[in-house]
């Protein structure tokens, strides 16, 4: 798993040496004021990726929350995604610990995520990352405890 120093700018080599790896962090928010530039960056990531690998290469990465790419990360609710047909083939889900504290309803939204997960065998990884400016430690140290369970 590479989680640090990945940009658009070494991402084609990092793939191309590890067609396996897994490749996560906020470096492709480079302009996190504008949604539309970070869709575009987004979409430059996964041709980088797609390229790489082998022709008709299923992706085996779920990610929740990590590329930062809309704000709306807010107004999810339980129930607005399947996550059995999400997670089919794949191996690892990982997410961020800033999508708890958007909101209650995304928390609950990613305690569905993740009983599905462990229903389906898919290893599960976090991202802890803590921002005092969405949620107090208090209720940061419920939530994650509760939902590291």
């Amino acid at each position: 798993m590479y989680a640090g120093c990945v940009s658009s700018k070494n991402l084609r080599e990092m793939v191309e040496f590890d067609p396996e790896g897994i490749f996560c962090g906020s470096a492709i928010a480079e302009k996190v004021d504008c949604p539309e530039e970070l869709r575009e960056e987004a979409k430059k990531w996964l041709e980088v990726i797609h390229g790489a690998k082998k022709p008709g290469a299923r992706p085996k990465i779920v990610t929740f929350g990590e590329l930062l790419l809309r704000s709306s990360l807010s107004e999810l609710k339980p129930g607005m995604i399947d996550w059995k047909k999400v997670f089919e083939g794949a191996s690892w889900f990982h997410w961020s610990g800033i999508t708890p504290a958007l909101s209650d309803l995304c928390t609950e939204a990613l305690r569905e995520a993740l009983k599905v997960a462990r229903r389906v065998g898919i290893t599960v990884s976090v991202d802890l990352n803590y921002r005092k400016k969405l949620w107090s430690k208090e209720k940061a140290q419920k939530v994650m405890t509760g939902l590291m369970e």
